[in-house]
């Protein structure tokens, strides 16, 4: 009943984690969380829709870590998958430009415009991709 899942919860909640005495735990966190700030204060400086994408960076770097510090293997699927992280952070940085060229910094799309953009071919394929 109640009152073993309450002990369970009581065990656990008492249970010394080994993690918990690893410096490298604590600067991972520290580092983790001041990471986290920093991208939240980004989107004040930048547009969102370059900035979030770019936040799959991560992952890039999760399988760099995995391999170096780990000492993981790293799968072909995991290097096509990061590769493609790539190509498309690059599409989208490269797209921004291109449409950003004589525009004002602050342009925002209307209802119109935003239709347009999601009825041409491009982006047709792209949602066919995800």
């Amino acid at each position: 009943g109640e009152g073993k899942e309450e002990n369970e919860l009581t065990d656990w909640a008492l249970t010394e984690r080994p993690h918990k005495k690893s410096l490298t735990w604590y600067v991972g966190t520290i580092i983790f969380v001041a990471g986290s700030l920093l991208t939240f204060g980004s989107f004040g400086f930048a547009p969102q829709s370059i900035l979030a994408p770019m936040e799959c960076s991560q992952f890039v770097s999760n399988v760099f870590f995995a391999r170096v510090i780990l000492g993981e293997k790293i799968t072909n699927r995991q290097i096509i998958g990061t590769a493609a992280l790539i190509a498309g952070i690059i599409c989208i940085i490269v797209a921004h430009t291109e449409a950003s060229k004589g525009q004002e910094s602050s342009h925002r799309l209307d209802a119109e415009e935003m239709v347009v953009y999601f009825t041409t071919k491009g982006f047709a394929f792209w949602v066919y991709m995800i």
